[in-house]
């Protein structure tokens, strides 16, 4: 570069550390504008020791393809969402108490297409968490969780379907000897079933033409299933934050009808260990092992793993990193196993502004029916406005690939979903 072209870019670069500069000077007398959150004064109903939080989040959301998967063309659209709620906190060592619900309704604006206006849902969610003598010799717990939504944990299930999913767990633990050996067994309960997005939109899905059979809405109905397992953890704390495990889980998969899904049975161990590694690093390490015995029509045997390095401080930063190798059954295609890689992070900057972002990627691998990828990348941003008042803003990749294999009707219908979002959040 010559002395000439080197004088022109120094300048340029000058203007851009200047412009940087300003930009960020800008930023932080914005945030130092902002009115501190008072401590002095606490949000929240108090109902005995612990407070009712009741609020209300307004979103506006623009999906580049609200009907992926479904064989139509790419049909992008704004989606206004109003979701009131309540979180209800009570804490306490004899019993603890959390409970949270919500209402979200989904109103489509049919800016591309008039018939997405008919694609308007009510969805919703509620968890509940309760734990007894959390520092007795024996305890309970009891968690419970249901969603209604336009997303499902299937990964056979390639199209937008409405999805009625309930998560019931119960766990007894039992620690003598003032809890460095713990032992603890429990149960699972899951259910869900499926209803079609698309009723009523003018909108039809040939599983022909796209090759999912799942997308035929009176199939659809019937892909529910039940699944309950029972599980046993030794968890022995050998230093004050590390841990040695060993888990042993069997379940059974009972779909709503097995001429369309195969009923599984399956045994999953691992042992590991889990805990500080330093002050601000920690690591899980596990490995084992699961069989179906034969349950979903053959064979099917593999190892397990979950690998995790997670940075952790005190509330200003925070990121992890992880694999695991799992596998569990799904309606239509049966087992599957699945490599996950995952990386997220978030950072607290000027005391109200949290920046985050994770990424994910999924290898699912079927046993009779091909293969799965799906990525995804969410960066977000929030802001702590006031301490009754937050604003967030992000960005959503959804990418999903596959290959055909052999039996029956392989997933490979693909898609690329783009979404962009701004909220507030309102809470008392």
């Amino acid at each position: 570069m010559g002395a000439e072209s080197t004088r022109r870019v120094e300048p340029a670069m000058s203007r851009v550390a200047h412009l940087a500069e300003a930009i960020a000077s800008a930023a932080a007398l914005l945030l130092a504008a902002l009115p501190v959150p008072g401590a002095a004064a606490e949000n929240g109903i108090k109902i005995g020791d612990g407070r009712l939080h009741p609020y209300l989040v307004l979103e506006g959301r623009y999906d580049s393809n609200v009907l992926y998967g479904t064989g139509q063309p790419p049909t992008g659209d704004l989606v206004l969402h109003l979701k009131p709620g309540f979180d209800l906190q009570i804490p306490g060592n004899q019993l603890s108490v959390d409970f949270g619900a919500n209402l979200d309704w989904n109103k489509y604006l049919g800016l591309k297409s008039s018939a997405t206006k008919d694609l308007s849902h009510l969805f919703g969610e509620a968890t509940l968490a309760l734990a007894a003598n959390r520092t007795g010799t024996v305890g309970l717990e009891l968690d419970d969780s249901f969603r209604r939504s336009d997303q499902t944990r299937s990964y056979s299930i390639v199209q937008a379907v409405v999805a009625n999913y309930n998560d019931l767990r119960l766990a007894v633990p039992f620690r003598p000897g003032g809890g460095a050996l713990a032992l603890t067994v429990g149960g699972q309960w899951l259910l869900e079933t499926f209803e079609s997005f698309m009723s009523g939109a003018g909108l039809a899905c040939d599983p022909v033409a796209t090759g999912n059979a799942s997308c035929d809405p009176q199939i659809l109905s019937k892909l529910g299933y039940n699944q309950v397992s029972g599980r046993g953890e030794v968890r022995w704390k050998f230093l004050p934050r590390t841990a040695l495990a060993v888990e042993a889980s069997y379940f059974v998969r009972i779909p709503n009808d097995t001429a369309l899904s195969a009923q599984v049975k399956g045994l999953k161990t691992l042992a590991g260990l889990a805990g500080l590694v330093t002050p601000h690093l920690a690591a899980t390490v596990k490995g084992g092992y699961g069989d179906t015995f034969g349950s979903a029509g053959g064979a099917y045997r593999t190892w397990l793993a979950n690998v995790e390095i997670e940075y952790v401080t005190m509330g200003t930063a925070g990121g992890r990193i992880g694999y695991a190798h799992d596998y569990s059954a799904d309606p239509v295609y049966s087992v599957y196993g699945v490599h996950r890689l995952y990386l997220e992070g978030r950072m607290l900057l000027a005391g109200r502004l949290t920046v985050g972002a994770r990424g994910e990627y999924d290898s699912v691998e079927y046993a009779t029916a091909g293969s799965v990828q799906i990525a995804t990348f969410t960066p977000k941003l929030e802001v702590e406005v006031t301490r009754w008042l937050y604003a967030s803003t992000g960005y959503g990749l959804t990418w999903r690939g596959g290959s055909s294999g052999g039996g029956g009707i392989a997933p490979v219908a693909g898609y690329t979903k783009h979404e962009v979002w701004l909220s507030a959040k309102l809470v008392y």
